[in-house]
């Protein structure tokens, strides 16, 4: 999943200066990191000159360009954990042009039983809300089933139902809607399929 998000952002300039610390302090709602940190439940690690504090990726993103970060403090670390076994994720996004801001992006992980059931799951959305999200909805109906095309549709719907997304130039409220739930689908799909050759 890390892999797939910073090819999709701005032009190799944007990308060889741009940092993952910037973008998410910047907290712009169609950027396409917070998706990765929400899925993963990654910790931000946010430093002023007298004190050091860990905040949850899902609370770090308040509002629009709004996030938990105090006035005196700057993002340092982000913490993801170690991949374990039977684990997989993706990001897809839609875009008006290449390396545009997302008009929604879907950042999904998760981790298979045994048994090839999903005994974890993490969502992130991009682009449809005044700030990103984790599409906790999702996660609910994905946890303890098995993959299946239904089942990530069910997820994808969720998703949806959780977005908030205005009409602009990028597109009307219907169509981001359809396009997270069906981005959802898209990036579950390959999820699963790497984290079966991660088993």
């Amino acid at each position: 999943m890390l892999h797939d998000v910073p090819g999709g952002i701005g032009d190799p300039q944007v990308r060889n200066w741009g940092t993952i610390g910037g973008s998410i302090a910047h907290a712009d709602p169609a950027s396409d990191w917070p998706a990765a940190l929400l899925a993963a439940n990654a910790r931000v690690i946010c430093r002023s000159e007298a004190s050091e504090r860990h905040v949850p990726a899902r609370e770090f993103f308040i509002d629009t360009f709004t996030t938990a970060l105090e006035p005196a403090e700057v993002v340092t670390e982000i913490h993801f954990r170690r991949r374990p076994k039977g684990m997989g994720g993706a990001y897809m996004k839609i875009e008006r042009r290449a390396g545009d801001f997302s008009t929604a992006g879907v950042a999904a992980l998760t981790r298979l039983d045994a048994s090839g059931r999903i005994d974890w799951a993490g969502v992130g959305v991009t682009g449809v809300s005044p700030s990103p999200f984790a599409a906790i909805a999702a996660e609910e109906v994905l946890v303890g089933g098995m993959p299946s095309d239904e089942l990530f549709r069910k997820a994808g719907a969720a998703a949806a139902g959780q977005s908030r997304p205005a009409a602009d130039i990028r597109g009307p409220v219907d169509f981001k809607r359809a396009m997270v739930a069906e981005l959802t689908v898209r990036s579950l799909r390959i999820a699963v399929q790497r984290a079966l050759a991660n088993s």
